[in-house]
């Protein structure tokens, strides 16, 4: 499933530039029941025990930390935590990831186990556009 939504942005030579926001989904059947697949995944506290790259999460109210190997912090806003339905909706409110929102899902399959999916977003850049290919850039037009 895609969702689409093309901004438009000026480059800094003028240029009109738009780029898709769509969403990779991932997913994969665990041989474990789902109440206890949610339990992990379904607790902001633990993102760390399961997921590569991140070694940890600090958590106040909707607000939560995760701190990369790296050591880089990444703020983030919890904004479903469904444990009805077994969702977990999270943004990275970071400026630089303005347009980014992940998902997991939990779900139970008669006769396959938990079925346990991840949505994230992913931007691919629109080609420019031919009747803009031949705008020169600047930096061009020194020599």
């Amino acid at each position: 499933m895609t969702e689409a939504h093309q901004p438009a942005r000026l480059s800094r030579y003028g240029r009109i530039r738009t780029m898709t926001l769509g969403s990779i989904r991932h997913h994969t059947f665990i041989r474990r029941p789902a109440a206890e697949v949610w339990e992990l995944a379904g607790d902001p506290t633990r993102l760390h025990e399961w997921f590569p790259g991140i070694t940890a999460c600090e958590v106040d109210g909707n607000a939560r930390v995760i701190t990369l190997g790296s050591g880089l912090p990444m703020p983030e806003e919890i904004l479903v935590k469904d444990d009805v339905h077994r969702r977990f909706q999270y943004r990275i409110t970071a400026p630089v990831f303005k347009y980014h929102r992940g998902t997991i899902d939990v779900q139970s399959k008669i006769g396959k186990g938990t079925k346990f999916t991840i949505t994230l977003p992913a931007v691919i850049p629109a080609p420019v556009p031919e009747w803009q290919q031949d705008v020169t850039d600047p930096a061009e037009m020194k020599s």
